[in-house]
Order: structure tokens, then sequence, then C-alpha cells
């Protein structure tokens, strides 16, 4: 597990047919593993890159079982930092169902400012579900606001 104090991770999947799907990003300030395969110590099941330069502290998993033992105020933040996770991908899946594209770009941009100054508006394009044409609609309409 890390901890991003500066830079952008990016989480992808590579499904059998060979295609890659974006599947999430770490930001500052944020946790970046794959959370899952962490708890249950398999094989991650996405692939972890840095998309610009990065500063992160990393714990290997026994490090941070140790920590969570700790006490029960590490036992707490552990279950706070498991709850925000859910929460955050719980709000993606509700916004990826429920949400126009528009308002999953909006949300991106106020979680993120600046992203488009570090990734290709094709990646974020991909990262929402939409086409490159979609997105340069929607941003030219939100210039035109």
């Amino acid at each position: 597990m890390g901890f991003v104090s500066s830079g952008i991770f990016r989480l992808s999947h590579i499904d059998g047919n060979a295609n890659e799907w974006i599947v999430g990003y770490s930001f500052k300030d944020d946790f970046v593993c794959d959370y899952p395969s962490l708890m249950s110590k398999t094989n991650s099941t996405v692939n972890i890159q840095a998309s610009t330069a990065c500063e992160v502290y990393l714990l290997t998993s026994d490090r941070l079982n140790q920590f969570w033992e700790t006490d029960m105020d590490t036992q707490r933040l552990g279950r706070q930092i498991a709850e925000n996770m859910f929460a955050e991908i719980y709000q993606r899946l509700l916004g990826f169902y429920c949400d126009t594209p528009e308002q999953r770009y909006q949300t991106l941009m106020k979680r993120c400012p600046d992203l488009q100054k570090h990734l290709s508006l094709k990646e974020i394009a991909q990262f929402l579900g939409i086409t490159s044409e979609t997105l340069s609609r929607i941003r030219r309409k939100q210039l035109f606001k």
C-alpha cells in the first residue's frame, strides 16, 4: 500500500482481449493499492503506474498489519481508511451508472483541477467511458457557460 504525497497514479486492468481499461486514479493525499488483493494476499487484478513524477510512501502488507494491530486507535484508523476507499468506489460506480458524462467530467475536475496538464484528453475520456470527441464537446460547452 502506498500513500501519495505528490503526483498521479493510474490503475488499469487488461481484459481477456488485451484491451486496457483505466479503472481509477490516485492523487495527492490518496492511498494507492489494489485493496482487495492486499487484504486477501493474492495477485493484483490491476496495474498501478505512475502517470507523473510521484512521491509515495510504501508499506508492505506485513508492516501495515503490524501497524493496525498496535492499538484501538490504529485499528479505528484502518477501518476509516477502508470505509473511505469503499465510499469512493461506490460513488464512482453510482456516477458511472447514474450521472451524465458531463457530470462525471465535472466531478473528476473538482477532484483534480489540473488533471488536464498531466494526462491526455484521450486518457481522461477513456477513464470517463466516453470518446475523445464527446469530451471535446463537453469541454467546449463548459467554456461558453
